[in-house]
């Protein structure tokens, strides 16, 4: 319907466009006159009184769109936004779950009910609204990454992580890109490092962006769980080959594998933060970190060399560049501020 060629509307949405509010007017009253379709009148009518500042003729002329047009969801659309904006929460709400009524796929209608409850610190009522605009709109990546956040809102995390994930299946590379740095804060979030990393990581990769240095916040943000992720492999490569050579509770193949893990993984790390451009004032930090990043690996590759051959000498050098990596990591986290 809101595509049928009307004339005279079409000129006053170009007056409108233009900021020739009386000319807008004038071909309005001539749209009316020829009989042209009355939502697209009406509707127009009201973008100009919003135009003017006139909510009261805004809101009137939305009425008369919807009652023109009963069985057409846009006009109640544009009036529970305009119940928002003057802070007519249940107004808003209550226009929106007509629009719903009317049209029970109407994601925008979801979507618009769910943003009040969010900003109104109510999730778990938005949760409930995006639940089944999902249900009608289950590829909506956008619908999916609203949902994920209204579950993380609510406390819900394994289904905020289960929403994130299935968003990360998108065939568009900056949805996918969105939603695994999602899913990278949720994990950072619960102090889950190595997941937040590979999220960032494969964030990256899906926008195809690493020339291009992000926000210096988000830089820091991302880089700190490249940090922490190395230190958990550090940390677990060293814990179990205590376990195995010290308290003797773990068998040797165990920590053998914690240690070609935390290698593999601290590899990931060192190639992601060579590729990921640092701001200009991240340039020291990043210095640091490729210092402690190789020591950590260095340790590491030690460490296997002496369970592989038990030979005192790599052992030492483990010893070694473990105390230096530490020692590297304790700077970093101080220029970072913590």
């Amino acid at each position: 319907m809101l595509e049928q060629p009307s004339e005279h509307v079409d000129a006053a949405r170009a007056a409108l466009a233009i900021g020739d509010l009386d000319l807008a007017i004038r071909e309005l009253d001539a749209a009316y006159k020829a009989g042209e379709p009355l939502l697209l009148v009406y509707l127009v009518r009201a973008e100009v009184a919003g135009a003017q500042n006139d909510t009261s003729a805004e809101r009137k002329w939305l009425e008369s769109a919807a009652g023109a047009a009963p069985d057409h969801t846009e006009p109640l659309l544009r009036l529970a936004a305009l119940h928002r904006r003057q802070g007519l929460w249940q107004k808003a709400i209550e226009t929106y779950d007509r629009a719903i009524e009317l049209d029970p796929t109407c994601s925008a209608a979801y979507s618009g009910a769910a943003g009040i409850y969010s900003a109104r610190g109510r999730p778990r009522q938005a949760v409930t609204y995006l639940e089944n605009a999902v249900l009608h709109r289950p590829d909506d990546s956008g619908l999916l990454m609203k949902l994920g956040d209204a579950y993380r809102q609510a406390g819900m995390l394994a289904d905020a992580e289960e929403t994130y994930d299935l968003g990360t299946r998108s065939a568009d590379p900056h949805l996918r890109a969105q939603m695994l740095d999602k899913l990278g804060d949720l994990y950072v979030s619960v102090g889950q490092y190595s997941n937040g990393f590979y999220c960032y990581a494969a964030a990256a990769q899906a926008r195809g962006d690493e020339d291009q240095p992000p926000a210096q916040r988000r830089y820091e943000q991302i880089m700190k769980t490249a940090d922490e992720a190395v230190v958990a492999g550090l940390t677990l490569a060293r814990d179990t080959f205590n376990e195995y050579s010290v308290r003797r509770t773990a068998p040797r193949e165990r920590a053998y594998l914690a240690a070609e893990a935390a290698a593999d993984q601290i590899r990931e790390v060192i190639d992601f933060a060579r590729a990921v451009a640092a701001p200009d004032s991240g340039r020291a930090l990043y210095l640091r970190r490729q210092v402690a990043y190789s020591l950590s690996l260095e340790a590491i590759i030690n460490l296997m060399t002496h369970m592989d051959t038990n030979l005192s000498e790599p052992l030492a050098r483990y010893e070694s560049a473990l105390a230096e990596a530490e020692t590297e990591y304790q700077t970093i986290r101080r220029l970072r501020g913590q």
